[in-house]
């Protein structure tokens, strides 16, 4: 039952009971139950809202993180490398032409991750 059909209920039998000279102890009774109907519906919404609203929160980051990686940059690969790793890519690194140049070091670090060396 939707929140629109538990208020159109309790104002029909609010309504019903008015116009036969006044709220009786069993109408009262009757509205107050389907208040807490109202009430229960509404609560079990908001779970139910805060829980889709946490699977999309979700759904996003593993969006973010395996579908649109974010580019490693040469620096980061380095970074990550174990010592054994380091060693070999230095070994190979060092006989390149532009180590000797800093602004050439620093902008190829900058640049995006090329393929295992």
């Amino acid at each position: 039952m939707t929140d629109k059909e538990l208020v159109e209920r309790l104002n029909a039998y609010s309504a019903q009971y008015q116009n036969h000279g006044g709220i009786t102890a069993e109408a009262a009774d009757r509205i107050e139950q389907l208040r807490a109907e109202l009430y229960f519906e509404k609560i079990d919404n908001t779970n139910l809202i805060g829980e889709l609203a946490t699977v999309a929160a979700e759904r996003d980051r593993y969006k973010a993180v395996h579908e649109n990686p974010k580019p490693s940059t040469n620096a980061d690969r380095i970074r990550a490398m174990s010592d054994d790793e380091l060693a070999k890519f230095l070994a190979t690194k060092l006989n390149d032409d532009f180590y000797e140049y800093p602004d050439l070091t620093l902008q190829w670090l900058q640049q995006t991750a090329e393929e295992e060396v």
